[in-house]
């Protein structure tokens, strides 16, 4: 990756960010590189390809963005799950409930916004979405690449990840493992073998970012990421979203997977 580091470098990276296989110490650690949302939409698929990830800052509009998380954590206000006498849209915990009474699946369909259908019309000739499910894990969710859940079929598509409120570098955000993608294609070359010799070999480093309500994250199928564990000091839960997006022509060619080209339903055994 040709940049590394795009916070000021006066910001100190945190001691370390707990995942759920293990602790990420700081000298494994570095920042996400920003790219404004008005980079020209060549640099943007360049930093895409270059970098195995775009980090867009404020690419949605943070108003719409909260008022959704709002509404989101307002259908939890009479069943326990949020701290009493708090703003919905603050989203804090309820450290005396038990959290597993909170197990759930969603899905649904991304609102229309202007500047992300352009960034992924640049990259996707015809966008169409789909939608996936959270997976049923009281865990954050451990390392992996998108492709794996996309198996079916060899089109590309392109991720865009979008917290849904403001998210520290602790507080349960995702963190991408730099230049992944070549470790991806050899673990790919020969699926199901012990790759374990191939992280040995080479160092490598995890990129995180404080995250704020409106950002955007779009990733390649084969980038490595990982969920931190939310240790966020107020207790603020982590709510996020991932949207996917195919060219319509790879969908109508049936070269997508197709257990995902339909609206999530709790029994489609997904």
């Amino acid at each position: 990756m040709a940049r590394v580091d795009s916070g000021p470098d006066t910001k100190p990276l945190p001691p370390n960010v707990r995942a759920i296989q293990d602790s990420i110490p700081q000298s494994m650690l570095g920042w996400l590189c920003e790219t404004s949302s008005e980079t020209p939409i060549e640099e943007i698929r360049r930093r895409l390809f270059e970098d195995e990830y775009v980090f867009v800052k404020g690419l949605l509009p943070r108003d719409d963005v909260l008022k959704t998380r709002e509404h989101y954590f307002s259908q939890f206000k009479s069943l326990g799950l949020l701290k009493p006498d708090i703003d919905p849209v603050d989203g804090k915990y309820n450290m005396a409930e038990d959290i597993s009474l909170h197990n759930g699946v969603g899905g649904g369909g991304p609102t229309v916004n202007d500047e992300l259908e352009r960034l992924v019309k640049a990259m996707c000739s015809s966008p169409t979405w789909i939608s996936r499910r959270t997976p049923s894990c009281v865990k954050c969710i451990g390392v992996h690449y998108d492709k794996l859940f996309l198996r079916g079929g060899d089109a590309f598509f392109l991720t865009a990840w979008v917290p849904l409120g403001d998210v520290t570098a602790t507080g349960g955000g995702l963190v991408y493992l730099e230049d992944s993608t070549s470790l991806t294609k050899a673990i790919e070359d020969d699926f199901g073998q012990d790759h374990e010799h191939l992280a040995k070999k080479t160092k490598f480093n995890w990129f995180v970012a404080d995250f704020e309500a409106g950002d955007v994250v779009f990733r390649l199928p084969y980038t490595i990421h990982t969920a931190a564990a939310n240790n966020d000091p107020h207790g603020r839960i982590r709510l996020s979203t991932d949207l996917r997006f195919y060219d319509k022509k790879d969908v109508e060619a049936s070269a997508t997977h197709e257990r995902w080209n339909k609206f999530w339903t709790p029994d489609d055994g997904i």
